[in-house]
């Protein structure tokens, strides 16, 4: 859409077109003329705008005329690439399977950006490697399909040969110890992937009926004293909750993220959404009583340092 055409359209909620505003119609709330905007505004509005590519894309469409909305796609991408390295680290937030606030550290696993991410991956492919003295392994052979996928591990070094750890009694290339984990140690650790399960711990088993429930992961950017008010008020308001069956369990944490996120969004001006948890909830996670305690003895713990002395 070239200027003369936007001139003609409509304002979005309005009555009139966007050149009678400009000549002195009611201007509606949050207007502007992108055609007067500099490119740092579009990129510091780019940067700011909460949502991903295509949220971008959409918006850049409908009020940006002037831009390329797949090339603005593009460099939101980019843009969140970077966001995300930037947060790598901070504390990020969730509600739990006992529907408390649980903290965690954020992890943005660019490995293709992050220095923190890459230092990650790296030891632990060492202490894997670590796990497996004793095991045989050999350069650039397809050996999955002879041993078992259960029996390799395959990843590539960062000088590009490709290795093979094999738990097997053949004598078979070379035994792996401590100080050959070490050298095996520096690989590459953005654009390709390990495969081969040897050295992963097995998954348990769950015979129990099981529910999956999508909780919300996020950075709350407020000082301590006002992490510990959205504590005291989430705990305060959700005190009573005491599920029965498995179906009210997971409605309930649905309820309590929802109750939590409209805590922490009415105590500071912006709360980072990072990403989803998805909780495995069953029969072993429907008592509730513990967090009562728990909440109970948090609330009796302020009330009393709230009593002057």
């Amino acid at each position: 859409m070239n200027y003369q055409q936007w001139l003609q359209t409509y304002a979005c909620m309005s009555l009139f077109t966007n050149e009678e505003i400009l000549n002195g119609a009611p201007m509606p709330d949050g207007w502007f003329n992108p055609y007067t905007i500099s490119q740092e505004q579009i990129d510091n509005m780019r940067e700011e705008f909460d949502g991903s590519g295509l949220d971008w894309q959409v918006y850049v469409k409908e009020n940006l005329p002037n831009l390329c909305p797949k090339t603005e796609r593009k460099l939101k991408v980019e843009s969140n690439k970077l966001k995300s390295v930037k947060r790598c680290g901070s504390e990020i937030v969730w509600i739990d399977k006992k529907g408390l606030p649980h903290e965690g550290i954020y992890e943005c696993k660019r490995y293709e950006l992050c220095p923190r991410c890459q230092a990650r991956r790296q030891k632990e492919h060492i202490n894997r490697l670590m796990e497996l003295d004793g095991c045989r392994y050999v350069f650039d052979q397809d050996v999955t399909a002879e041993y078992g996928k259960e029996n390799v591990y395959n990843f590539k070094l960062a000088d590009g040969r490709k290795v093979s750890i094999i738990k097997t009694d053949d004598a078979i290339g070379c035994e792996l110890g401590y100080q050959s984990a070490r050298e095996l140690g520096n690989i590459i650790v953005t654009k390709t992937r390990t495969s081969g399960n040897l050295g992963n711990k097995p998954q348990k088993e769950e015979n129990k009926e099981q529910r999956t429930v999508m909780v919300t992961s996020h950075i709350i950017e407020a000082p301590k004293e006002i992490k510990k008010a959205i504590k005291l008020e989430y705990y305060e308001k959700t005190k009573d909750i005491l599920p029965k069956t498995l179906d009210e369990l997971a409605s309930y944490l649905k309820q309590c993220n929802a109750i939590w996120l409209d805590i922490a969004r009415s105590h500071c001006d912006r709360i980072h959404v990072i990403g989803k948890k998805l909780l495995s909830i069953t029969e072993d996670d429907i008592d509730w009583t513990d967090r009562q305690v728990f909440i109970e003895k948090e609330l009796n713990a302020q009330v009393r340092q709230a009593v002057p002395t």
